[in-house]
């Protein structure tokens, strides 16, 4: 079973403040999932997930094991 989290945004600093570069919302339960986002700079990405946004059976948690940015 993978747990991964239903709900969560991908926000980037553009220096004052954060902007949303991916609202995620119905994310499949996957060993991989893949957000693209248009190109932007920055030196701080957040991930932020909502109340109630991990995974239906553990909705309080957030199931992150890594991050890959490309270029």
């Amino acid at each position: 079973t993978y747990w991964t989290s239903a709900r969560f945004e991908i926000l980037t600093w553009d220096g004052q403040q954060w902007q949303r570069a991916a609202r995620v919302q119905g994310n499949p339960a996957a060993p991989t999932t893949t957000h693209p986002f248009a190109p932007r700079s920055t030196d701080r990405i957040l991930l932020w997930q909502p109340a109630g946004g991990g995974h239906p059976e553990y909705q309080g948690v957030c199931w992150l094991t890594e991050v890959t940015l490309l270029p």
